[in-house]
């Protein structure tokens, strides 16, 4: 752990593990908490003058490598997707 903190000081880069409670699987519910993800590390951000950027944990690809072939009705909601993101 010394190692790892050292490391991230070192390359100014900040590595922080945490989680983000969702009540429900209801859209507005997810939408209203990834927004509070999105204000809370924006303080971070005009507080310290960097840049942040989160991701999640852990993927749910269990093979990063595989191809997936989207028909046209698929385009349309990866576009719906890619707006709410």
């Amino acid at each position: 752990m010394v190692q790892a903190s050292m490391h991230m000081e070192l390359s100014g880069t900040y590595i922080y593990d945490g989680w983000l409670p969702i009540e429900s699987t209801d859209k507005a519910e997810i939408d209203k908490r990834l927004e509070d993800l999105r204000e809370s590390l924006a303080s971070f951000a005009l507080i310290s003058g960097s840049s942040f950027n989160w991701e999640p944990k852990y993927s749910f690809a269990r093979n990063k490598t595989a191809s997936y072939f989207l028909e046209d009705d698929d385009l349309g909601t990866l576009e719906d997707i890619a707006q709410k993101l």
